[in-house]
């Protein structure tokens, strides 16, 4: 069930922005290389966890098999995926439990299972 919720997570932000999602393979530059069918693997950091004031949130995406990342994206709750190149994640600053989602895709047009990391702000 797990599985299937984060591939209709993933379904339905690929039909909000179909152009984006379609030309990952060649948009970036890489040469997307059709051997790779690894996906990339992305961390936050710091992880999710209780702290006493804002965090600076950073996504690191990994490709160690393929020819590198092209995108990440995350929503923080609203339900809105942004790109992490575009927008990045300034800091969380509101009191409570903040959920991050997020996924990366390579160049092979490869995309991880969406993460999730929550903070919660004291």
């Amino acid at each position: 069930m797990k599985k299937l919720v984060s591939s209709l997570k993933k379904l339905a932000f690929a039909a909000s922005l179909p152009l984006l999602v379609t030309a990952c393979g060649d948009s970036s530059g890489g040469t997307g290389d059709p051997a790779d069918n690894t996906p990339p693997v992305t961390t936050a950091n710091p992880e999710g966890g209780t702290y006493t004031g804002p965090q600076s949130i950073a996504l690191t995406c990994t490709d160690s098999s393929g020819g590198g990342c092209w995108r990440t994206f995350y929503t923080s709750g609203d339900g809105v995926w942004r790109d992490y190149d575009i927008d990045p994640i300034t800091a969380t600053s509101a009191s409570g439990a903040i959920t991050l989602e997020f996924f990366s895709i390579d160049n092979s047009n490869n995309s991880e299972n969406i993460q999730t990391e929550v903070y919660t702000i004291e």
